[in-house]
């Protein structure tokens, strides 16, 4: 599942009953860090999937002067995370409340990898495209095992190798989530003798 990380500015106490704040930034859930939370104040959140009406994660127990929260391996979907900040006589905000989605899901493994030598130094490749939950946004490629390059095709030209060498490849797609697939079968192919000049 997908890691989510958000922080929010924290209630002063003297506007009760306004709700913690979130502040524009970057992240899965686009949020970023506010100032520190008050001693007197305290925090509860919860995450709800918003097609389906689940709860996630119920309300947390109220931790005191909490700014941040980190919940790991939330599975694909679209989701809204709540905060609401509590006094020392009990007083209840309202809450403040941001959407966010996560991506958990790889692409397909690419398939019908072909690797066709074309000179002495340059070998060419071409594969199937892979499918995914929201896109594909690229393909990584594997030379003898390193990965060598990225394409955002279904194709990758392979450029100043050695003569008469055989060269094994694999690619796997990648989503702009950092989901990877698993390596594709292998294709291989050897490049042509070096031309002799008289």
């Amino acid at each position: 599942g997908a890691d989510i990380s958000v922080s929010w500015q924290g209630n002063d106490g003297t506007t009760y009953p306004d709700y913690p704040q979130f502040l524009p930034g970057g992240g899965d859930i686009t949020v970023a860090l506010g100032p520190t939370g008050y001693p007197d104040l305290t925090y509860s959140y919860r995450i709800t999937n918003t097609s389906t009406g689940n709860v996630y994660l119920d309300w947390t127990t109220w931790t005191l002067g909490q700014t941040s929260a980190s919940v790991s391996s939330i599975p694909t979907g679209d989701y809204r995370f709540e905060v609401k900040v509590k006094d020392e006589v009990e007083n209840i905000s309202n809450i403040a409340s941001q959407s966010f989605s996560t991506d958990a899901t790889a692409p397909s493994v690419p398939t019908g990898l072909t690797a066709n030598a074309v000179s002495a130094s340059q070998i060419n490749l071409s594969w199937t495209g892979s499918t995914d939950n929201i896109g594909v946004t690229g393909y990584k490629v594997y030379r003898n095992g390193s990965q060598i390059a990225t394409s955002s095709t279904t194709s990758y030209n392979n450029t100043g190798l050695s003569p008469s060498t055989t060269y094994n490849y694999t690619v796997a797609a990648y989503d702009a989530a950092g989901n990877t697939s698993a390596q594709s079968s292998p294709a291989s192919a050897t490049t042509q003798a070096a031309t002799e000049t008289v």
